[in-house]
């Protein structure tokens, strides 16, 4: 008889945060201590309002009609167009700048409009 292998799980083990000696020392950079270029445009990101749901599909075409809207950035596009960031953990986690197949957290952005 063969025993099954079981997945790892991650729930009660302690995980080695990288980015924790920047942070407690101050010395940690952010998005907002970058310097803006001259002709960057904004972008208003849609969050999720809730704790867990899976995605199933997300309609793009009234946000497309709005007048001044230039683009709209869903899975869709993240999946194709761009790879996992490299996070600050040692344990294997494939992020992305938008949720892909599910919403893990209130606030985890779904969508991004561009205006023209």
């Amino acid at each position: 008889m063969t025993q099954a292998v079981q997945p790892e799980t991650f729930v009660g083990k302690p995980v080695l945060r990288l980015e924790d000696p920047a942070l407690l020392r101050g010395r940690a950079k952010f998005v907002d201590d970058l310097p803006v270029k001259p002709g960057t445009m904004h972008a208003a990101i849609l969050r999720s309002p809730h704790p867990h749901a899976e995605i199933v599909f997300i309609d793009t075409s009234k946000a497309l009609r709005q007048p001044g809207v230039a683009a709209v950035i869903t899975r869709d596009d993240v999946l194709a167009l761009t790879d996992p960031f490299i996070i600050g953990l040692t344990t294997p986690l494939e992020y992305r700048a938008l949720a892909t197949d599910r919403v893990r957290f209130v606030g985890e952005p779904v969508a991004v409009v561009h205006p023209g």
